[in-house]
C-alpha cells in the first residue's frame, strides 16, 4: 500500500494544480466576456475544447486520487498502533498479575 501512496501523491498534486490552473483560465475568459469585447474568440474556444466538461471531471479525479492516498496512510497507521496496543496488553497483564502477588504475599 505504501508504493501505491508514494505514486499517487505526485499525480495528485498534479492534478490539483492542473485544476487551479483550469479555474484561473475559466476566471478570465469570464472576465474577457464580462468587460465587453465584441471578439467571441476566447468563448469558441472555451467551448471547442470543452472546459466545461474538463472543469469538472479534473476535480472528480483529484477527490478520487486524493481518496485513494488517505486510504492508504489510514492503513499505515492502523499498521503501526497494533504493536503498541499488544505491548501495552502485555505489560498491563504483567501489573496486574504483580499486584496479585503483592496482595497473596501480604495476605500470607
Amino acid at each position: 500500500m505504501k508504493k501505491i501512496t508514494n505514486f499517487l501523491t505526485p499525480l495528485a498534486v498534479l492534478v490539483f494544480v492542473g485544476s487551479c490552473l483550469l479555474s484561473i483560465f475559466c476566471l478570465l475568459v469570464v472576465s474577457v466576456r464580462l468587460f465587453g469585447t465584441e471578439d467571441e474568440m476566447p468563448l469558441i474556444f472555451y467551448r471547442s475544447m470543452d472546459i466545461p466538461v474538463v472543469s469538472v471531471a479534473i476535480p472528480l479525479v483529484g477527490i478520487m486520487l486524493f481518496a485513494a492516498i488517505l486510504l492508504g496512510l489510514r492503513g499505515k497507521a492502523t499498521e503501526a498502533i497494533k504493536p503498541t496496543i499488544i505491548e501495552r496488553a502485555a505489560t498491563r497483564s504483567a501489573s496486574v498479575a504483580l499486584k496479585n502477588e503483592e496482595s497473596l504475599n501480604k495476605a500470607a
